[in-house]
């Protein structure tokens, strides 16, 4: 949805590589909800008209949304991990997306930090 907002083109190309990473993940867990016989909801649409105009959305506002969702994926992903007791090869798929999310957590806090759109907590010292 973002990438239509995006005017900074490095943000876009790491939006793009994260779309294909999604797009990756959704394959294998369909296909693996389809070997369980477990009902998926139907998909969304392919494309929307947004109504919202594309010159007020800041990159950095962009950034930190996307930045939200990226930290409540990895939460996702590691309380599978520990919930997921009696299949191992679930448990392993699970893991393999936690640490997939870590690693583009990382580059895109990088990113962030490079552009000053990251939070950075206030340093705290003894007076």
């Amino acid at each position: 949805m973002f990438l239509g907002f995006v005017h900074d083109k490095d943000l876009e190309m790491i939006l793009k590589k994260g779309v294909s990473k999604l797009e990756n993940q959704i394959k294998t867990l369909e296909e693996k909800a389809t070997n369980f016989e477990i009902p998926l909801p139907e998909k969304p649409p392919a494309s929307e008209q947004a109504t919202i105009d594309p010159e007020i959305m800041e990159d950095k506002f962009v950034y930190r949304i996307i930045l939200k969702g990226a930290q409540d994926a990895i939460d996702t992903h590691i309380r599978a991990v520990v919930e997921t007791v009696r299949n191992d090869n679930i448990r392993d798929l699970f893991f393999q997306l936690y640490n997939e999310e870590v690693e583009l957590y990382n580059d895109f806090i990088r990113y962030g930090k490079m552009k000053g759109w990251a939070y950075i907590a206030p340093k705290y010292r003894k007076s």
